[in-house]
Formats: C-alpha cells, structure tokens, sequence
C-alpha cells in the first residue's frame, strides 16, 4: 500500500526565489588539488574501452570527503584523503589498497553498521593475469587507517561463473532490515552476472537473485540503483543496461520483486550505461534519468518523468537532455543554488564524432526544459569521459564534480557558483542509534519547506552513476532565502524528524531518533501497543502525543533543550520502564467512539541533570479508522 506522508500539492513545489536564471561557473582544479592521475589499464591485458570510476565519501570521519579512484591495473588505485584546505594526499598504500589489479567500477557504503565508509571494487583480477572470475574486491574499513578485503569471506568476491564479469554496483535496504544489501551488474549476455545480495547482518550475504524475482540472463547490466519510487517506503531496484535490456523491478514488500510490464517507454531502445535519481520537476515524485548513444533525434539519452503508480513519461526530446554524445555517468546536482536539480554528463568514444566530444551540463530551466551550458560554464571535458562523480569537497555550500576518463586523466572541477547566486544547506545523515535503518540514512526523503509555501524533495539514494558513486549527503539550495523554515527528514521506516528553521550555509548532520514502533492504523474499540526500543534497562520512558500532526515542535528547556517532533498542545500519553532488554511498553485503548483521525506519537527518555541528557524516538502517524 502506498504511504503518502509527504502529501504535497502540484504547484507548491518549485524553485526557491533566487537571481534569474542564475549562472553556474566550475574551474579545473585537479593540479591544485593534488588530484592529477591518469588511468591505465593493465598493458598484458586486452583493453577495456568502458572503464574508468571512483567514489566519494569521508573515509578517516574527518568530516570532509575524501576520493578513492580505481587505477585501471595499469596504476594502483588512488586514497586522495581531504586535508581541509582545498587539497588531497594520497594515502592508497597506507591504507593497503595500492595492489594492481583490473579494477572496473566501484561503490562505497557501511555494510557492517560500525560507523565506517567500506568500499566494492567490480575487478577482473590482479594485474599481469588473465581476466578471472570471483576478484570483486570488498574493502571493510577497519577504523585504524586500513582495509581489509572480505569478499570471499562475506561472499560477494564472484557474480558469474561464467565468462568474466563485473561493472556497476548499488547498495540499498531492499527488505528494509537496517542493513545494507548489494546489487551488482555484469554486462557479458546470457552470463547470468546480474546479482542481488541479501545482507545477513554478520559482514556476509545470500545470493538471493532468483529468489527475490531478478534473475536474467538476457540483461546487459551496466548501472543499478535502489530508489523509492511509489511512496511505500520499499526501494524499487532499476538496473540501467545496454542494447534494450534495462530492468525495473517493483519492490513486494516481503522480499521479492515483480517486474513493471510492459517497461517505461524507451526502454527497449536505450543502449543504456548510466543512472541518476531526483525530482526533476518540483512535483514531489522521484524521476530517474539514463544516458546512451545519440544518434539523432529519437536516440540518445532518456528522462522518465513520475507520474505515479509506477507510470513515467519519457521526454528527454522536448526536455533538452536528450543529446549527450555516447553517454556515460550522469550526476543530479543543483549547480548554481536555485534550487532546482540540473544534469551533468560525461561521454566518449574511440570514433568520430565521439572522440572530443564535450561533456555536458544540462541546466535546469524550472519550465520542463533544460539549457545545455557546459562551456559557459567552464566545465570543459572533452576526454574519454565514463565516471563521474558529485562532492562538496571544500566544504563551500556547492557541488563540484570529478570526471574519470578511460585511459586519461581524471578531472577535478570545482564548483564556483558564486555568493550573490544564493544560499544553501548541505545535510548529511546519522542513523547510529536506531537499528532498523540503513547506515547513513541510504533510503531517507527529505523536504525542505519555506515561509512562502515552497518545497524541495531530495532523496537519499546510494549516489550510483557509471562506475562510479557521489558523496552521501543532499544539498539544498535555497536561493535568496536566509532559511529553511522546516526540514522534514522522513526516515526509511516511516518515521519522522521535523526541525526549524534552520539557518542556511551550514552542514548540518540530522541524527535518528530511538526506535519507535507503533502501528501505522488502529481500530476503535481495540488496544495497541507502543514500544521504543534502545533505552536503558529500568529507564523510565514517557510518551507524547499530538492531534495537530507532526512538525518542528516546542524546546523544552527540562529536557535540556530537546525538541519535540509534532506541533502543540502536547499531551501525556502515558510512561513504562523499559525491561531488561530496553524496550519500553505501553498499551493504549482507543475509546470505541473516537473519531476517525491521525495521531502522532513520540518516546522521551529524560536522563542527565536536569534533562540535559535526554534522547527521543522519531515520531510516528498512527491512523485511528473505524
């Protein structure tokens, strides 16, 4: 069933009042940067002309993003950690990931929950060897400045037995159990090398492929992704391929997923290579993106616009978007602070007309359409572009990019979008204290919303491309406005955290609350229970409601300064101690001649002196129906 707790009204969603058609402007910072290296494959194997990829994330919990680059086996592969001041060092070998081998793409995600960003590494196997099968590399991070490569003890170290494969890969909480599970593509047909992996919570994983409903031997899988797609909390998994062959799979809810026949319009002409999630138009709903081969008009790239219920429209033609050369990676970003989601795509190929062809920038116009505007920009690209990546690496408020050329050098653009374009918010996640979501809120929808009545979804997907993956944090940009009046963070299990105003131009890290279970409906004339888990054994818990709703609620000074998540008159709704295990427990009735209407609840453990210790639960909506 669909679960619509963001209810927002066509129209109300769109850009935040700002400059004009601001301009954006990027500068090739990658010699300043310490940044400058060039992929190489290895010489003793056979080329391979679609490689080339990085991922971005803070791996040492400095708090500035660092870059990992896959080498290509003809160079080791590169640990650019941030020094904070607009430069990197290259810390690969330290850290013991300088082994040549011939690496294809990779994506960065804690799959063990411990705090830590690990990295996977499709591969091919070491350098100076034949291409084998079973060398995906799982890179655990193990918190002292060192990997360790777990694949084959966690089981991901192999996605065919056939013939040698391994490009894209996509972490998401499908079965929403608070752990991360994998999708892996391979692109060789009928090899069978498109594989989903069940997380077990034990740092191994199930091949579930067939189980879950995924398996294909037809699919020439390049760019997965896990994404939200209708509402009902459940991730969708959308794999971008070529030659026709791209998957959309429905998210069940029990584990499994059905197959959307017939496919999107499109799907069965994209030579599709890379993937990209956001709401492109301001209309709340999640639009998805897919690069290919333009020939001329009716080829090349592809947008699907949501319309609900899993139906899309394809308009790349009339949207502007639809001529990126033989596209790769493309990356949603708001590259100029409006507010609203532009497009940047790298390309390449050996032939003419493809061999310096420029890579694009495809700004949004708030009117459906967009303005391709990369050399305005500055953003000059014309190498054998593949994966491309987004980070605030300098911590500015805007979102440079990273370009990874087959066999050429990597790019390092950053982002000089002026001050007077505006303001914005970056927003990373922190889901440490509760269990049940995935690490880094991977699965979360976030809504900024304004004075004037405006909003912006963003939605905290894996970040995937092309081989590549973007920095795990969501910028907003606001525009002329001093603030977010309210940032409504809901959670991958429902439940929400409500904060404002927030003031703009700083990062901010959300954290989860305490887990909270309730029932989504309860009947009148019955008793529910409501539990929050993660307290101390014998903590008193006490629990609030509100029949106003949820949203940035009162500060209670008691409670040293903790803040409610639902909107006053506040009232008692009753307390328990937790039991041994920390959960606390309270039962509640519902009167048989209650009205029909929508309840939030919230747990409060007040500890510390004077409260100044106090933890909450995140809040929930529970439905009272007849």
């Amino acid at each position: 069933m669909r679960v619509q707790l963001f209810p927002l009204a066509l129209g109300l969603l769109c850009a935040v009042s700002s400059p004009l058609l601001a301009q954006a402007s990027f500068s090739d910072q990658t010699i300043p940067a310490g940044v400058a290296m060039t992929h190489m494959e290895d010489p003793a194997l056979m080329a391979n002309p679609m490689i080339a990829g990085g991922a971005a994330g803070d791996f040492n919990r400095d708090g500035w993003p660092d870059l990992y680059v896959i080498g290509g086996g003809g160079t080791p592969d590169r640990l650019f950690l941030n020094n904070g001041d607009g430069t990197f060092r290259d810390e690969a070998a330290a850290w013991g990931l300088s082994e040549l081998h011939h690496g294809s793409g990779c994506s960065a995600a804690d799959f063990n929950n411990d705090g830590w960003l690990d990295i996977y590494v499709t591969s091919f196997g070491p350098a100076g060897q034949p291409r084998q099968t079973g060398q995906h590399r799982l890179y655990r991070n193990n918190g002292n400045g060192s990997f360790s490569n777990v694949a084959a003890a966690a089981g991901v170290h192999e996605t065919t037995q056939g013939m040698p494969d391994g490009y894209g890969s996509a972490w998401g909480d499908y079965d929403l159990d608070g752990d991360l599970d994998l999708f892996v593509t391979g692109w060789e047909f009928t090899n069978g090398g498109n594989r989903l992996f069940q997380n077990n919570g034990d740092e191994t994983f199930t091949d579930v492929t067939s189980a879950a409903g995924v398996f294909s031997l037809s699919m020439k899988g390049f760019a997965p992704t896990f994404a939200d797609m209708d509402g009902d909390l459940y991730p969708e998994l959308i794999a971008i391929a070529d030659a026709g062959t791209s998957r959309y799979y429905i998210n069940n809810g029990d584990g499994t997923f059905t197959r959307l026949q017939p496919n999107p319009s499109g799907f069965g002409s994209l030579n599709g290579m890379g993937v990209a999630i956001g709401d492109l138009n301001d209309d709340g709903l999640l639009d998805f993106y897919g690069t290919s081969v333009y020939w001329g008009p009716g080829s090349g790239n592809m947008v699907w616009f949501n319309q609900g219920d899993h139906v899309y429209l394809q308009d790349s033609q009339n949207a502007g978007v639809d001529d990126g050369g033989w596209g790769w990676a493309p990356v949603f970003l708001d590259c100029n602070r409006d507010g609203m989601l532009d497009i940047a795509e790298t390309n390449g190929w050996a032939t003419p007309p493809f061999d310096v062809y420029p890579s694009k920038l495809f700004v949004n116009q708030g009117d459906g359409t967009f303005s391709e505007s990369s050399q305005s920009a500055g953003l000059h690209h014309d190498y054998q572009g593949r994966g491309m990546l987004n980070f605030d690496y300098d911590l500015d408020g805007d979102q440079d990019l990273v370009i990874f050329a087959n066999q050429d050098d990597l790019k390092l653009f950053r982002n000089d979008c002026p001050a007077s374009n505006g303001n914005t918010l970056r927003v990373t996640l922190d889901t440490s204290a509760h269990s049940g979501l995935a690490a880094d809120g991977i699965g979360t929808r976030l809504k900024a919303v304004f004075a004037s009545g405006q909003q912006q979804i963003r939605y905290m997907d894996s970040r995937t491309s092309y081989l590549s993956q973007s920095e795990l944090a969501v910028e907003f940009g606001v525009g002329l406005a001093s603030q977010v009046d309210e940032l409504w963070v809901q959670w991958a299990d429902g439940s929400l955290t409500v904060l404002g105003p927030v003031a703009a131009n700083q990062s901010l890290r959300v954290a989860s609350g305490l887990p909270l279970q309730a029932p989504q409906t309860v009947s009148m004339g019955t008793t529910a229970t409501v539990e929050l888990h993660g307290a101390n054994p014998g903590e008193w818990v006490m629990f609030l409601h509100s029949f106003v709703g949820p949203g940035p609620g009162r500060c209670k000074a008691a409670l040293g300064g903790l803040c409610y998540d639902m909107l006053d008159p506040v009232f008692f709704l009753g307390s328990a101690s937790a039991d041994p295990s920390g959960v606390a427990s309270l039962p509640v009735t519902i009167p048989p001649n209650s009205p029909e209407m929508k309840v939030t609840v919230q747990g409060i453990v007040p500890r510390g002196l004077n409260g100044s210790d106090s933890v909450k639960s995140n809040a929930r909506v529970v439905g009272i129906v007849p």
